[in-house]
């Protein structure tokens, strides 16, 4: 296969990938800003964390919502792994369904999704670049 076609290949590969990781970072982003501006807040506790080397930083948060006990696990984005147990973080949750639940803060995934978006848009863009160059 001739280079100028593999990069072009290449190309559109790339902006496919990073234009599925924005539209689902996107959708998990409004989700979440949609339970935050609508919904309730609690005051949880950090229950217990979990932390691998080049995974990410997940917490799991104890709460209550009428006298009813909800544990929800919650990735956190990388630069945020200081949390330690015991810690009270607010929680913010859907009135009509308490187990859906959101910190005030982005999540690991949203966070990983846009910078793979990033990451794609950058290799699509050098990929076609470096297309036009050789022809």
């Amino acid at each position: 296969m001739e280079k100028s076609k593999l990069y072009s290949i290449h190309w559109a590969i790339y902006i496919f990938l990073a234009i599925v990781a924005f539209i689902y970072a996107g959708v998990l982003l409004n989700n979440a800003q949609s339970i935050r501006n609508r919904g309730e807040s609690v005051q949880g506790t950090v229950d217990r964390t979990r932390s691998r080397r080049f995974e990410s930083y997940y917490i799991w948060v104890e709460y209550f919502v009428e006298g009813e006990r909800y544990v929800q696990r919650f990735d956190l984005a990388r630069f945020d792994r200081n949390v330690a147990r015991g810690t009270h973080i607010t929680v913010h949750y859907n009135p009509e369904n308490p187990s859906e639940a959101v910190l005030g803060r982005m999540s690991g995934l949203e966070g990983n999704l846009l910078i793979f978006g990033v990451i794609f848009t950058s290799l699509g863009l050098a990929s076609f670049f470096r297309r036009r160059a050789t022809t």
